[in-house]
This record gives structure tokens, C-alpha cells and sequence, in this order.
């Protein structure tokens, strides 16, 4: 290259779309439509009004600290109002069907077990211990 200096060529090209303040100020934006719509039950809501797709929503939550953290209490805000409308509605299904499919929940406690059985020794060593076998 010639006479082109760096610091002129780091500002080449179009802007970034989404800077860290403007992805901020969705998180504030995030939080606040939920505290004013007190009736939505998820978060494509707020994607529709706010025109971000979810795609977008989950690279800004893994990206920047600030909007993960916005993200995390309205889930949190969400999963709540998704169980109080399972617990005081007349027909409890959709609150179920929500809460499994989005936040993890079971209708039963699922344990998973691992047995390890070593011997050592032979085989014939083993069977001496055990008795015969027959």
C-alpha cells in the first residue's frame, strides 16, 4: 500500500448499524415495554414493536453484557406471568404448553443413574469368588 494511512482506513466503509448504545437503549427499551404491557406473555412481542428479529435479539444477549442482563430479567418477568396465568386461569393448558417448550419445565422428575462395575483380576478369579456357577 502507499501513502494511505491506517487511521483513515479503519473508518472506511458504512457504520455500524448497531452500536453498543443503541443495542443499550433497546435493553432499556425491552425492560420498559414489558413494565407498560402488563397482558404480554412473550418476547416476540416487543420484537414486532420494536422491529429486531429474533436473531438479532439473541446476538446482541450473547454480545453485550448490558442487553444479556435486560434479556434475563425479562424472561424472568415473563416465565412469572406465564405461571401466575397457569395457576389462575380457567384453562391452565396454555401456561403449561408455554412453560415447557420455552423455560425447561417437566411434568415429571427425571433421574438419570450411572453404575460402574469393575473387577479386578481374571475372570476365573472372579467366578471362584462367586461360587460355582452353574
Amino acid at each position: 500500500m502507499s501513502n494511505i494511512d491506517k487511521k483513515t482506513t479503519s473508518k472506511i466503509g458504512r457504520p455500524k448499524k448497531w452500536t453498543n448504545k443503541k443495542i443499550e437503549a433497546l435493553a432499556c427499551d425491552m425492560l420498559e415495554f414489558f413494565e407498560v404491557n402488563k397482558e404480554s406473555f412473550q418476547l416476540i412481542e416487543w420484537c414486532i414493536a420494536a422491529d429486531v428479529s429474533k436473531q438479532r435479539v439473541k446476538e446482541f444477549k450473547d454480545t453485550n453484557t448490558i442487553f444479556s442482563d435486560a434479556y434475563k430479567k425479562t424472561k424472568m418477568i415473563l416465565e412469572a406471568r406465564v405461571v401466575n396465568m397457569a395457576q389462575t386461569s380457567r384453562n391452565p393448558a396454555f401456561g403449561i404448553f408455554n412453560l415447557k417448550c420455552n423455560y425447561g419445565y417437566v411434568d415429571k422428575q427425571v433421574i438419570e443413574q450411572k453404575t460402574e462395575v469393575t473387577v479386578k483380576g481374571s475372570f476365573a478369579e472372579a467366578i471362584k469368588e462367586i461360587g460355582d456357577v452353574k
